[in-house]
């Protein structure tokens, strides 16, 4: 058949094709396509001879005549000639393309990824009718179906080694593990479901495509992957069958080992923005073989690894296995749940210091001022990394406003351009609260701002100070409030996140706790990763669901459960960020937490006194008040807690609205009784006594 430049046309010598010194990819596509076709040819002959069509029989196809049978069951004492016949010409032609020209872009597919004849052979027939489309009825015509115009593996293993047992080995080029399907050079399309693996068909993508004609342009990925040079040499890294993790917290840092480790230009993907058609496995596959084709080492993050489970933890393991370096960049905790065989080098964790250089410099490059002391708060407050130092301070130059910026900008283009997940396992617990929200005990609050306090100079203390070495429990702060519900934890706890410039996420309980073993581990340790990451503050409300005594082992059950406790005990301290634990059930707690606590704070019933100032502080000063409401009557009357003081006020103003009248005596008092209802306790007279009447007459019920 003619090809595209109509040059060459199927002859019976090929020595004219094996001067290739001067060929391009086209002219060497060309020629193997022409080398194919003498092989199609010989099969289209054989399948004639063997009656297979016969004539313009209107029935073809549908049945199979006793002629037919006859020749097929002939025809297997009979060697296929066709590969025979062209293995002269494939001959001179790989020899001389090996000697001359390894460079052109077919061979160097075939050397990079060590594939067999077989293999080549199959790649070749895949391509042929996406270079062609004049094969797709001659594909047809030898699948015995004018509608299958690609080849199927039956056809490939035919035209290579022949039909039956001789050709039986060759299946494995088309296993899941095999080189062709791994790296998706070729593609395996089943007809229909449940088919057998010789009925598949078939293709190549797009990419291959390209490649095999020279273009180097198109990639399925497009920005997700990006290559980084080698800037500088040190000691290699460990040479293995399996991936080598670069355990940093700085991602960037880790790249620039891992390019200096293995000596050779990184590959880096991006797994965290994928489009809908890919998933993490296809990515990783697609990466991989445009790595190998090109010489290059793959670096891969371990979250999205970990994310997507086993199974794509057991394909980068193997696709390592190959002659294909792959980095995998995690951070220390991460680094603790990928595969144990898996070679580690640690770097030295960045530091404060570290972190000031950085965004000093990355604030110069950008053309942004910092104020005085801005750096210093946002590198001890937020310890992202280097890179994501970078991002930050160009997003703070696109907004370009006039005048040095303050440290609670920096902070706000930190969070901005921190790499974390907790919004899965985790609820941010909006800003804007301040100390004058609080209504608490003089000792409490002292407490609190003594925390805010250490938490805002940690850095200063730890780091500038040298107090790192010698604090226990590492860099992190672990804070238990206690205290009956409504009392203020949650608030509080706001409060010094905002004062010390963090953001507060309230884990969620419901999708961390999960009954399968192990799992809420792996939920738990995910939160404590993605806090690092997001420089956030962790607070676990109802923590004793979590935190509970250990118990007296009666059975496998119990025996879990304490194995669960003593993890969470180890997570809680190798975390060096803030944890706040909630409870209104202290004692139920383990003693081990206690020990690894650096402040408890108790939040009390408030006394009458309190109860007035909430009751001043939840009804704004704009809201339309009655002149018989006695707050100091209400407040001395009903023992509520901070947060149904909160919920009956709001409560009042609705049912103040919907009457039209100010927030008067009867809204406040009916609003309390529906808070004691919630929480079981009825509206009696000994409870209101004078105030009982303005409840008004009783629920006549159903």
């Amino acid at each position: 058949m003619a090809r595209p430049r109509d040059r060459r046309h199927p002859r019976d010598d090929m020595t004219a094709l094996v001067s290739v010194e001067a060929f391009d990819a086209l002219d060497h596509v060309e020629a193997e396509l022409e080398w194919l076709d003498r092989v199609l040819v010989a099969a289209v002959t054989r399948q004639r001879a063997e009656g297979r069509w016969r004539g313009e029989d209107d029935l073809r196809g549908v049945y199979v005549s006793g002629e037919l049978a006859e020749a097929v069951v002939a025809g297997r004492s009979v060697p296929f000639p066709g590969l025979a016949d062209a293995r002269p010409s494939r001959g001179s032609l790989d020899a001389a393309i090996g000697e001359t020209r390894p460079d052109l872009p077919l061979p160097r597919i075939w050397s990079r990824f060590d594939l067999d004849g077989f293999e080549r052979f199959a790649l070749l027939l895949a391509l042929a009718p996406e270079l062609d489309a004049r094969y797709r009825p001659v594909l047809g015509y030898l699948n015995d179906d004018v509608a299958q115009g690609a080849p199927t593996v039956a056809l490939a293993l035919d035209l290579y080694a022949g039909a039956g047992p001789s050709s039986a080995f060759l299946r494995g080029a088309f296993r899941v593990d095999a080189t062709l399907v791994r790296y998706r050079l070729v593609r395996l399309r089943p007809p229909a479901a449940g088919t057998s693996l010789a009925q598949h068909s078939l293709d190549v993508d797009e990419w291959v495509v390209a490649r095999a004609l020279g273009d180097e342009a198109l990639d399925p990925l497009g920005t997700r992957l990006r290559t980084q040079e080698v800037a500088s040499r040190s000691a290699r890294l460990e040479r293995a069958d399996s991936p080598v993790v670069v355990v940093a917290t700085d991602r960037q840092a880790a790249l620039d080992e891992a390019a200096a480790g293995v000596g050779r230009r990184l590959l880096v993907l991006d797994l965290d923005d994928l489009p809908e058609s890919f998933d993490a496995e296809g990515a990783v596959r697609l990466a991989a073989r445009r790595a190998r084709l090109d010489g290059d080492a793959l670096a891969l993050p371990a979250k999205p690894l970990l994310d997507a489970g086993a199974a794509l933890l057991e394909l980068v393991g193997a696709l390592a296995g190959d002659p294909l370096p792959i980095a995998v960049t995690a951070e220390p905790a991460e680094a603790d749940r990928l595969p144990d065989p898996w070679p580690r080098r640690r770097l030295p964790p960045v530091s404060l210091a570290d972190r000031r250089a950085r965004w000093r410099g990355a604030l110069a490059a950008a053309g942004v001022e910092a104020a005085d002391d801005a750096v210093d708060v946002v590198a001890g407050s937020h310890p992202i990394a280097l890179d994501r130092i970078d991002a930050a301070a160009a997003r703070l130059a696109a907004a370009a406003p006039s005048g040095p910026r303050s440290a609670a900008e920096l902070r706000s283009a930190a969070r901005a351009v921190a790499r974390h997940g907790l919004g899965g396992l985790a609820r941010r617990v909006p800003p804007g609260r301040s100390w004058d929200d609080l209504v608490l005990p003089a000792r409490t609050m002292r407490q609190l701002r003594e925390i805010a306090a250490a938490l805002a100079h940690r850095p200063r203390v730890l780091d500038d100070w040298g107090f790192r070495a010698s604090a226990a429990g590492g860099r992190g702060m672990h804070v238990l409030f206690s205290g009956p519900s409504g009392t203020g934890k949650t608030l509080a706890a706001s409060v010094i996140a905002e004062e010390a410039g963090y953001e507060l996420f309230a884990v969620d309980l419901a999708r961390v706790v999960d009954k399968y073993l192990g799992e809420t581990e792996k939920h738990l340790d995910r939160v404590f990763v993605e806090a690092s990451a997001a420089g956030a503050v962790l607070l676990f409300d109802e923590a004793d669901a979590l935190f509970g005594q250990r118990a007296e082992v009666h059975d496998a059950r119990d025996r879990y459960a304490n194995v669960e406790i003593a993890y969470l005990l180890q997570r809680l301290e190798a975390h060096e960020g803030v944890t706040i634990l909630a409870t209104n059930l202290a004692h139920h707690l383990d003693d081990a937490f206690s020990r690894r606590l650096h402040h408890r704070v108790d939040f009390p019933v408030p006394d009458a006194e309190l109860r007035r100032r909430l009751w001043r502080v939840v009804l704004p000063t704009h809201a339309p008040l009655d002149a018989d409401l006695d707050l100091d009557l209400v407040a001395e009357r009903f023992e509520l807690a901070g947060g149904a003081i909160r919920n009956a006020a709001l409560t009042a103003a609705y049912l103040a609205a919907a009457d039209g009248r100010p927030i008067a005596m009867t809204e406040v008092v009916q609003a309390i009784a529906r808070e004691l209802e919630k929480a079981g306790r009825g509206a009696t007279r000994a409870d209101f006594r004078e105030l009982y009447e303005l409840l008004g007459p009783a629920d006549p019920g159903p």
